[in-house]
């Protein structure tokens, strides 16, 4: 438990700088949005630690609300401490801050132009349209439900043949004698692709006709394997709700490299070397 509390603690410390960024995005006072704490004059919202949150590392993120929230409020008033003393010593007046904010303020913008450009471009009509031309391109391809028995060498792969051709049940010898992970499933390793397994396995599995297994033990870099084929089917395209995320990704980075093309083509550009010689236009 310590050690837990101590990772969160080191985490939400590491990310101090964000996170007093934050502490300036206040919200307006309401039922909802109670104050969680006051430093000084300033207000802290419970919407500033919501949105402090979402700049932690996803893995301190998967921690319950209740379990960062006062390693969250507590580096929110420490970042409003440091920030407070750092104007009074008007260290926002210099050129480095200046130029700091500058730059923060143009990845801001750069930002929100894109989310708005992609906002109106990346619609639901246009990602099932782009699902239907991605269905037409998918060549079907063959599935195979097999079990296997794995063992260490060529002789005890050839003494598993023998018991199963002597009427032991596949799967229970697999409980007793598979090495591998999938022993104690039965040897089940579901359905899979060809390219899902190593080449010598896969050509096995898929020589094999259904309820039919391997006369000859196959070997690969994990040992000796006795397969045995369960079923086989054509595999489906994934549906819309599985290929949306990579296409809506796909199409999002269209629109923003449509967006940039188009404003580099209206803008005059001129680029220098470090030398600080012109270089040849793009």
């Amino acid at each position: 438990m310590y050690k837990t509390v101590g990772r969160i603690a080191v985490a939400i410390v590491a990310m101090a700088v964000p996170l007093a960024y934050v502490t300036h995005a206040q919200a307006q006072t309401s039922a909802d949005d109670p104050v969680v704490a006051i430093v000084n004059d300033t207000k802290i919202h419970l919407s500033d630690v919501e949105e402090a949150r979402q700049f932690l590392p996803q893995e301190v993120q998967a921690y319950p609300f209740q379990v960062l929230y006062d390693h969250l409020v507590t580096n929110l008033i420490d970042s409003q401490l440091l920030a407070a003393e750092a104007r009074k010593e008007n260290l926002h007046e210099e050129e480095d801050f200046k130029k700091r904010i500058a730059g923060i303020e143009q990845q801001i913008l750069r930002q929100k132009l894109l989310e708005k450009r992609v906002t109106g471009q990346v619609t639901e009509e246009k990602l099932r349209a782009r699902y239907s031309e991605f269905v037409k391109t998918q060549n079907s391809s063959e599935e195979v439900h097999a079990r296997h028995i794995l063992v260490e060498t060529e002789a005890k792969a050839l003494d598993v043949i023998a018991r199963l051709d002597k009427g032991e049940k596949f799967a229970e010898l697999a409980k007793s004698v598979s090495t591998g992970p999938s022993g104690k499933a039965g040897g089940d390793l579901g359905f899979f692709t060809r390219e899902r397994m190593v080449p010598a396995f896969s050509e096995a599995a898929f020589a094999l006709a259904r309820g039919k297994m391997t006369k000859k033990p196959v070997q690969t870099q994990f040992g000796w394997h006795v397969i045995m084929v369960e079923e086989k089917r054509q595999a489906a395209p994934p549906t819309f709700s599985q290929a949306e995320k990579e296409l809506r990704e796909n199409l999002t980075r269209e629109v923003a490299e449509e967006v940039v093309k188009t404003l580099r083509s209206t803008a005059s550009i001129k680029r220098f070397g470090p030398d600080g010689k012109p270089m040849p236009a793009r």
